[in-house]
């Protein structure tokens, strides 16, 4: 897939995954001595705020998105040149860049031996590489072993400056990740971000907060990536062609899993290439003024076909305090809304929607 269609599908998939939105199974009352239950939502939904809700949803679902680093499975076979899978690594995305250094030990410890500027503590850097297009990036390596190599307990940061690595898409801002897990196959880590944004002439997205990462590479045709909220993450977006902004907070626990199969082929096409996506949780929107419970519904998750636009297939729901709405994809280029405000399994308003009002 071209690099810059891959990071204008992260963006896509980023609004299918808030069309992946139901209800997260809400355990009841339990007993003395049994975990708490969630925390309510507090937005009333009704036809005032429901086309409010459905923009911010889908904006906030952007942060939490990791769409655009895949495939990255390529990244980790040794017999790729260094030149070639670098050059892989820059056209990833912010987080597919994360991911890629992490998953690159030998540029890691090249860093660490070719550096001169050791601080105390076996930090090592930062390093400053060119973007593709504009502007840099640095890395630094925080080595907690003193082994040269990365591993458990070590902090890789990454902090981009005005980074192009498309026309179309710029990237500031720091993230820090701090490894738990690495193999060949597995990488698990805390990914903490500071005023991380990443813009494009249509979108733009701020985020502050921390994320449990879980990436697997299951085999040469099958990647697993999940993203869970660690405490709140705030999500300061922009919605630049349709004038809305927003402040959307991913409380704690607010989860997406996306998986990537190169090889499936999606119905009634010929290419294959098939993202399948799923989320859960709860976010505040300061426009909308109340938070709402979000998850994909069981057995409908989001899907899109490489090549296409926006995903064709996948249900959400959206509960508030009271009212529900439900989005589903009709197609790559519609999506239809349901409003049921009192609740009763009767929607008060349906309406069709073009992709492209949405997000």
């Amino acid at each position: 897939m071209d690099r810059t269609a891959r990071g204008m599908r992260g963006i896509q998939l980023a609004v299918a995954a808030a069309l992946g939105l139901a209800l997260a199974g809400c355990g009841g009352g339990g007993g003395d001595g049994g975990a708490p239950p969630p925390p309510a939502a507090t937005l009333t939904l009704d036809a005032g705020n429901r086309d409010t809700v459905a923009h911010s949803t889908a904006a906030g679902i952007l942060a939490m998105s990791p769409v655009q680093t895949l495939p990255l499975a390529a990244l980790s076979v040794s017999s790729r040149s260094a030149a070639q899978r670098q050059a892989d690594m820059r056209g990833a995305g912010w987080l597919g860049r994360v991911i890629a250094a992490v998953r690159q030990p030998e540029r890691v410890k090249a860093l660490a031996a070719g550096t001169t500027r050791v601080r105390p503590l076996t930090v090592y850097g930062p390093y400053d590489e060119p973007c593709l297009y504009s502007g840099s990036f640095s890395t630094t390596f925080d080595d907690r072993d003193n082994n040269g190599d990365i591993g458990p307990a070590d902090v890789l940061t990454l902090a981009f400056n005005a980074c192009k690595d498309t026309p179309d898409e710029t990237i500031d801002g720091v993230v820090a990740t701090t490894v738990s897990e690495i193999s060949t196959e597995v990488m698990r880590a805390r990914l903490t971000m500071t005023n991380l944004s990443d813009a494009t002439a249509r979108h733009g997205t701020t985020i502050t907060g921390s994320v449990q990462l879980f990436s697997e590479v299951v085999n040469s045709e099958v990647e697993v990536m999940s993203m869970t909220a660690e405490g709140a993450v705030v999500a300061k977006v922009n919605i630049y062609h349709l004038s809305f902004a927003d402040t959307v907070t991913l409380k704690n626990g607010f989860a997406v899993e996306l998986t990537y199969d190169a090889a499936a082929v999606p119905p009634g096409r010929v290419t294959a290439g098939l993202s399948t996506l799923t989320a859960n949780g709860m976010l505040e929107s300061a426009a909308a003024g109340g938070s709402v419970q979000v998850a994909t519904r069981p057995g409908a998750p989001i899907v899109e076909a490489d090549g296409d636009d926006y995903p064709y297939a996948g249900e959400v729901e959206v509960h508030g305090k009271t009212g529900t709405l439900v989005m589903t994809v009709l197609s790559p280029d519609s999506v239809r809304l349901e409003l049921d405000a009192d609740d009763n399994g009767v929607p008060e308003s349906t309406q069709s929607v073009a992709w492209d009002w949405l997000f």
